[in-house]
């Protein structure tokens, strides 16, 4: 968004009062401040660097960028970094991995931290999630178990596969995609994977059938 006073896109976040300033002309972007009282008693107000990015851009898939944050929180990939670092790589990963525009550099400027750090975390991110789910031949069957997936086409064609290619998460979401009745947005949320990713898997193994 622009600066409220001179429309100016340039925009830091001062984090002594956790508020938007305008580079340009200094003024402070008030109107983020939530007021806390009688008007909303019980809704618990929650602002942190992620929610502050997330919404100075107008991301449309914060979901899915909530989402994979929670996931990695998960893991130690975040530790030794500070919160806006987390919220910059977590979230170009994200719009990167969804093919959707994302610039690493505003967003740094934006919540004041280093560009060489975010990448080099944005790139263990990408390596965690590629390498990640990846199956052996006696954890199929257990797995899909688990999963409650009970379908003989859907075992079948992950071994197939799993003879000459890497059997991941994400291509047997796309093989019970094709052998069951689930939607597509039912599969994404069962296997935690982004529509795009169980699209790009749809068709790696459609052209092996």
């Amino acid at each position: 968004m622009p600066c409220v006073n001179c429309q100016a896109k340039h925009l830091n976040l001062n984090k002594e009062i956790n508020l938007p300033v305008c580079s340009k002309c200094g003024c402070i972007q008030a109107y983020r401040i939530y007021e806390v009282g009688q008007i909303i008693p019980n809704q618990k107000i929650v602002v942190d660097d992620l929610t502050l990015l997330l919404n100075e851009y107008d991301i449309e898939d914060k979901e899915e960028v909530i989402k994979n944050d929670k996931y990695i929180s998960y893991t130690n990939l975040y530790y030794s970094y500070d919160s806006a670092e987390r919220a910059v790589a977590i979230l170009y990963y994200t719009m990167r991995d969804l093919n959707k525009p994302a610039n690493m550099r505003t967003y740094c400027k934006f919540l004041g931290c280093k560009e060489t750090r975010v990448s080099r975390l944005a790139k263990k991110i990408a390596r965690h999630y590629s390498n990640s789910g990846v199956f052996g031949i006696n954890d199929i069957d257990e797995f899909l178990f688990n999963m409650e997936i009970n379908s003989k086409e859907v075992s079948d064609a992950c071994k197939f596969w799993n003879k000459s290619q890497t059997l991941t998460r994400g291509i047997i979401a796309a093989y019970v995609y094709e052998h069951t009745p689930y939607t597509q947005k039912e599969v994404c949320k069962k296997f935690g994977v982004s529509l795009p990713r169980l699209k790009r898997n749809l068709r790696k193994v459609r052209k092996n059938e």
